[in-house]
Order: structure tokens, then sequence, then C-alpha cells
């Protein structure tokens, strides 16, 4: 028998401003299911089921991360815009190995 729905879970604008809400403030799942008084699993559920709902806690995840790197962009400490700087252009990412062949012509030969 499949489970049934929460009934404090539905699809509607409400739930979806305080998703967005929750999102904002980089809330996780199980603190966004304290919040709406729901047992463990059961956001995790509705969100699978309900792709507007799950788009909408993403949406609020994505305006936190644009609002701490505005805060972050906004630092004249150098120790953030180092820490900025890093991370935007991938600075400590781990090295990548390029294989490099090098193609001698007849006339590379010749000419030594």
């Amino acid at each position: 028998m499949p489970r049934q729905q929460n009934p404090k879970l539905v699809l509607d604008a409400w739930t979806v401003d305080q998703l967005v809400e929750l999102g904002s403030v980089n809330a996780t799942v199980r603190e966004a299911e304290a919040h709406f008084g729901v047992r463990e699993g059961d956001l995790a559920r509705f969100l699978a089921e309900h792709p507007d709902a799950q788009e909408a806690f993403q949406r609020g995840k994505a305006l936190c991360r644009l609002t701490i790197r505005r805060k972050l962009a906004a630092s004249d400490d150098p120790i953030v815009v180092a820490f900025l700087a890093r991370s935007t252009l991938d600075l400590d990412a781990p090295p990548r190995q390029v294989d490099v062949q090098i193609a001698r012509t007849v006339t590379d030969e010749a000419g030594r």
C-alpha cells in the first residue's frame, strides 16, 4: 500500500512561498520538515513528487548563494577578496593532466 501524502503538505502558493523562503536561508530538508511540522522523510517525498515544489526550494537555495556572493564581492577584506578570487577562478581545483602529443613532420627533421 503506497504511503499517503501528509495533509500538511499541499502544493499551493503558500507552500511554494515558504519553500523559497526556507531555501533562501539555506535550510536543510530536515529543518524545513520541522517548519512544516511533518515527519522526517515526508518533505523529501513531497519534493520528489512535485517538481514545482522542488524547483521552488532550489530557487531559494540559489538566492542564498547569490546573497553570499554579493556580500563577499562587497567586502574590502583582502582575505575575503582572495577567497572569492580563488573560488571564482577555480584556483583550488586540482591540476588537470593534459596529454600532449607532438607530431613531427618531414620538414622538421630536415630543418635540424
